[in-house]
């Protein structure tokens, strides 16, 4: 028992100073994320910073980012519940594990399902919005070729100290019967 507490407090204690390490060499004083555009990648996750402030202390509330000003991006999507193919435009999220996603998931299609003109139309039954909302990584889902104008990306974050512990006991405990 001894032995596994130390592998999941060092594991814990790893992607902490990792994480720790990555918002040191990202983020500026500004509170604005300042990675490198150098790969595509990387430039479809970033925005410019723009000057808030005065937002912030009218309403007290921070943004890193700019308001998305586009209207829904609801786009014809496939009549099945979640399509595994790449997508460059719609509802996209960024699925995390172990961060509540799951429950962001049924947000998204459930919204996907009632924005959806198409709900209503015989030749196109069950049509809904497209979306993309499955574990893996962003570059396997070729987010970095989306259209900005006609996709909204978006994902969850949680602490890393509660996330690993949340997928040790998920992962371990409750699927392996692992004494914590």
């Amino acid at each position: 028992q001894t032995t596994r507490y130390s592998i999941a407090v060092s594991i814990t204690a790893a992607v902490t100073w990792s994480l720790s390490s990555l918002m040191h060499d990202c983020w500026g004083t500004s509170g604005h994320a300042m990675v490198s555009t150098s790969s595509s990648l990387m430039k479809s996750f970033t925005t410019k910073p723009t000057a808030q402030k005065e937002e912030v202390e009218s309403t007290g509330i921070a943004r890193a980012f700019q308001r998305f000003e586009g209207g829904f991006p609801c786009y014809p999507g496939e009549p099945h519940l979640m399509d595994l193919s790449p997508a460059h435009e719609g509802f996209l999220f960024q699925r995390p594990m172990k961060v509540g996603s799951t429950t962001m998931v049924g947000v998204v299609l459930r919204l996907a399902h009632s924005r959806s003109p198409w709900l209503k139309d015989d030749k196109k039954r069950g049509r809904k919005c497209k979306n993309r909302a499955m574990h893996g990584s962003a570059l396997s889902m070729e987010y970095d070729k989306r259209d900005r104008s006609k996709s909204f990306l978006f994902s969850l974050l949680r602490h890393p100290t509660k996330r690993i512990i949340s997928e040790f006991f998920h992962f371990y405990v409750g699927t392996h019967n692992v004494e914590p």
